[in-house]
């Protein structure tokens, strides 16, 4: 699986809800003065998503467990980060050193509610990350996540984009879950794909990656579609 990762916005210190649907949804809710008595519900909802994730700081699958990261994780993350057919398709460079790595988990991974350690079972190794990103006036979320090379192909990533979804749909009530992949990784749309997701279209230059403006294909799943598959 080629640099596995998608909505790769998000990943390493990106804000929540940048695709190019985000945006437009963002612009349209972009107005000033006092709270309406709907947006003032909006932000209570907010707040219940962060207290509700923090109430499932553990997810089990039969291969993989999704958990909170900790700085113990550092030597794994940075085993990954700093790879760079892992980082090929991400809109951050390789990790230079282990400080480097430390310093972004700090900022980013740590007391983070929204973001999961991807682990093996047997040894508690952290092979990768999955985060989730909730816009909370739509109801829909969007993810990215990243994997190990040595752990590509082996589906790892499937069961912890399973267990996110089932997190999203099942936990949180979601309507409706989606994710970005580069058109030149089509394996990560492959795993979207085993997951009941939907390819949607293709949105044209909407990542800018490496200084260079690139496509990405969007997959979607709606609530009611995703439980017909259980």
């Amino acid at each position: 699986m080629a640099a596995a990762q998608i909505s790769i916005k998000r990943v390493f210190g990106h804000s929540q809800g940048s695709s190019p649907l985000d945006k437009k949804r963002a612009e349209e809710d972009n107005r000033t003065g006092e709270l309406t008595e709907n947006e003032t519900k909006e932000v209570s909802r907010s707040m219940d998503y962060e207290f509700a994730l923090r109430e499932y700081p553990r997810l089990e699958g039969k291969d993989v467990v999704l958990r909170r990261f900790t700085l113990g994780d550092a030597g794994d993350v940075f085993e990954y980060a700093s790879d760079p057919e892992v980082t090929e398709h991400l809109t951050w460079e390789s990790h230079g050193s282990i400080e480097e790595t430390i310093s972004v988990m700090k900022k980013i991974f740590l007391n983070n509610p929204f973001m999961y350690a991807i682990t093996l079972p047997e040894n508690d190794k952290c092979i990768g990350s999955i985060d989730i990103r909730i816009v909370e006036k739509h109801n829909y979320a969007s993810f990215g996540f990243c994997l190990a090379k040595p752990y590509w192909g082996r589906g790892y990533m499937t069961q912890a984009l399973e267990l996110m979804l089932e997190l999203g749909f099942k936990k949180l009530d979601l309507h409706r879950m989606e994710g970005y992949h580069s058109p030149v990784n089509p394996a990560v749309g492959r795993v979207m794909e085993k997951c009941g997701m939907v390819r949607e279209g293709l949105t044209r230059e909407s990542s800018l990656v490496k200084g260079e403006y690139r496509d990405e294909i969007l997959y979607g799943v709606l609530a009611k579609d995703w439980q017909k598959r259980e």
